[in-house]
C-alpha cells in the first residue's frame, strides 16, 4: 500500500499537478486523491459507483474530478501523449458535451453520464 501511495505521489509530481484540484463545480480534492481516482478509472472498467464506494464521494464529484484531472494532463502534456484518432475524437466529443451541458446549466451527473476512458 505504501508503495502505491509513493507511486501516486511521484506521478503527481512528475505531471506537475497542482496541490488541489478544483472543478468548475468547485469540488476540491487533493491532487493525489484525484490522480488515484483517474488511475483506478483507467486501470479497471468500473462504474462511478465503484469510485464512490472507494473514495467516499458522490458519483457526480468522482465524474467531475476524473474529467478535470484527465483534461489537466491532456492540456499540459498533449504534445507528448499518443492517442489513436478515434480515442482523441472521443475525448474531444466528451469535452464538447461537457461544455454544452455547462452552458445550458445542466450538471453532467443529472444525466447520469458515466464515461470510461
Amino acid at each position: 500500500m505504501l508503495a502505491e501511495q509513493d507511486g501516486i505521489i511521484r506521478i503527481a509530481q512528475g505531471l506537475r499537478l497542482p496541490e488541489c484540484i478544483i472543478t468548475d463545480a468547485r469540488d476540491r480534492v487533493s491532487c493525489y486523491e484525484a490522480l488515484a481516482m483517474l488511475l483506478k478509472r483507467l486501470a479497471f472498467p468500473c462504474r462511478l459507483s465503484s469510485l464512490r464506494k472507494s473514495f467516499g464521494r458522490s458519483e457526480g464529484v468522482c465524474c467531475r474530478v476524473t474529467l478535470c484531472v484527465a483534461s489537466l494532463i491532456m492540456d499540459r502534456w498533449n504534445d507528448l501523449l499518443f492517442f489513436s484518432d478515434s480515442t482523441f475524437d472521443f475525448l474531444k466529443s466528451l469535452r464538447l458535451l461537457d461544455l454544452r451541458l455547462h452552458q445550458r446549466g445542466i450538471a453532467p451527473q443529472a444525466l447520469a453520464i458515466s464515461v470510461t476512458f
